[in-house]
């Protein structure tokens, strides 16, 4: 199996886009850290505890988009080798993880048991394609 043209080409913007939306998420939450220091360090500002939460929320929003740029970028490169030895629990795993805002908005939730170390020896993009196509049917 070659992996097409194509494929590369999304795979590396892929790659390009979560690159920089982790540096974009890493400046922001460094500076909402720092926010937050900055109010601890000065006790008397009227209304601290609105200031906190709001940096509650920012920080629980970077998070959410560290997870999911993160995903983005391990699935930007499975295509990378023709062949790959993985666990097919985890690759299952974060398949599901990557159709998350699709279960969420079926309001479905979709449980796996547990079969690490199901080593396997294949495509790791065509597996999760195949594993996509098998959930998406299951939705």
């Amino acid at each position: 199996m070659t992996v097409e043209k194509e494929i590369l080409f999304s795979g590396r913007i892929a790659s390009f886009i979560s690159h920089e939306l982790r540096n974009t998420l890493a400046v922001i939450k460094e500076n909402a850290g720092l926010m937050n220091d900055l109010l601890m360090m000065s006790g008397g500002i009227k209304n601290w505890g609105k200031y906190t939460d709001i940096i509650k929320i920012i920080q629980n929003q970077i998070d959410t988009g560290e997870e999911t740029t993160s995903l983005l970028n391990r699935f930007s490169h499975l295509n990378d080798a023709e062949k790959d030895i993985f666990d097919s629990h985890s690759s299952v795993t974060e398949t599901l993880r990557l159709i998350k805002r699709a279960l969420k908005q079926k309001e479905l939730k979709i449980y796996q048991n547990d079969f690490r170390g199901n080593i396997i020896e294949t495509s790791h993009f065509y597996f999760q394609m195949v594993m996509y196509f098998i959930l998406d049917a299951i939705i």
